[in-house]
């Protein structure tokens, strides 16, 4: 099944020089202090017109629509595929609705938001993804390139937030652990009731009313005392994703334990957020759900 999730992943950055005995840049007014946010600037006017990377799957992306609120810079990326002609029909009809052309950008809307503070020394890379994909890798490699190109000293570190470090969600009690491993066969699955048939099997822990699982913290340091090879151990059953649901405020967010292609750390704001009838988040909406994310991880 598709997945057509909305999900944010952030992004800790952090300046820094370069050698055996470097040191962490603090955010300032300085030269160097001003390097990362004069990074992130370039990055974006770098990346207003299509750049299209890949050899066996062309991916176009480009910035637009960019704006600013005092620490933050955010805006769109267009982010798709290019390179292969095709035919668009009518999903009822069978209508040709369009002949695609090998120059056409087939893109999709991903939201970002940087935050660069003018003191301390992290600033953030807040990210959208759709179900799996994403361009992060993709603006965190041109985000180092830019740096590289204003100074040959310095380097930036972009490494994910861990969620449960933070005050806010790892003191956030966890109402729901959700298990899941995908194409399970059907003697595993079930003792062949469905023959020769595939499943995703999956294994759900839910607190009693008024009551939780643990602090976000506390969960997270006992499913990786059950962790190996990428695979939690419940049961003596083996599962490769795992999602939390956590209790913020009166709001529950569903963030990804465990995961596949790297989606470990996603906050799932698919509940949170509005979409238009295309299915992709209204801008103002995300935007919101963003600061509030960044809010409580800075908490």
């Amino acid at each position: 099944m598709a997945d057509f999730s909305v999900g944010l992943h952030v992004y800790s950055l952090k300046l820094r020089t370069k050698g055996k005995n470097h040191r962490i840049v603090p955010f300032g007014t300085s030269t160097e202090g001003e390097l990362l946010r004069r990074a992130v600037e370039l990055l974006i006017n770098l990346h207003t017109s299509p750049t299209i990377e890949g050899s066996i799957i062309p991916r176009p992306w480009y910035f637009e629509n960019k704006k600013t609120d005092g620490f933050s810079t955010y805006g769109l990326i267009k982010y798709g595929s290019s390179g292969f002609e095709s035919t668009i029909v009518d999903g009822k009809t069978r209508d040709v609705m369009y002949d695609k052309k090998a120059t056409d950008l087939d893109v999709i809307p991903i939201y970002y938001h940087f935050w660069v503070p003018d003191s301390g020394d992290q600033a953030f890379l807040a990210i959208q993804t759709i179900g799996l994909r994403s361009c992060v890798n993709k603006v965190q490699d041109a985000l180092s390139k830019s740096v590289r190109m204003l100074s040959d000293r310095h380097v930036v570190d972009q490494n994910p937030i861990s969620l449960a470090d933070t005050k806010t969600f790892g003191n956030a009690p966890v109402t729901t652990l959700s298990f899941v491993q995908r194409e399970v066969s059907s003697d595993a699955a079930s003792n062949a009731i469905f023959e020769n048939q595939v499943f995703d099997v999956g294994y759900t822990l839910k607190s009693q009313p008024k009551e939780n699982l643990g602090t976000f913290s506390q969960v997270k340091q006992k499913l990786f005392g059950r962790t190996s090879d990428d695979q939690i151990e419940i049961n003596n059953d083996s599962y490769s994703e795992a999602t939390a649901s956590v209790k913020i405020g009166g709001k529950i967010r569903r963030v990804v334990i465990l995961g596949v292609s790297k989606n470990s750390g996603k906050i799932d704001i698919t509940e949170h957020v509005d979409c238009d009838l295309t299915g992709h988040p209204k801008f103002d909406s995300i935007h919101e759900e963003t600061k509030n994310v960044l809010k409580d991880i800075m908490a």
